[in-house]
């Protein structure tokens, strides 16, 4: 999946992005649930599924950018 020529910047990207949407789509519904805080959430599951792809991948990709920004900034400052 990883190779050589991807950035370590896009791999954190992915990374952050699939975790993300691990977590908020299938671990944390069930939690919401077993405290009672959540009852329908399996009403529109494949379009919160949908949306939880998009939103997660917008902000692993963020994420990931300022990261390493922030990296960069302080090789340069030392």
């Amino acid at each position: 999946m990883f190779n050589k020529k991807m950035k370590p910047a896009t791999k954190g990207a992915i990374l952050i992005s699939v975790w993300m949407f691990t977590f908020g789509t299938f671990i944390l519904p069930y939690v919401m649930q077993a405290i009672g805080s959540e009852d329908n959430y399996f009403d529109n599951f494949w379009a919160r599924v949908a949306i939880n792809i998009f939103v997660c991948t917008i902000f692993g990709i963020y994420i990931a950018y300022t990261n390493n920004t922030k990296k960069a900034k302080k090789q340069i400052n030392g």
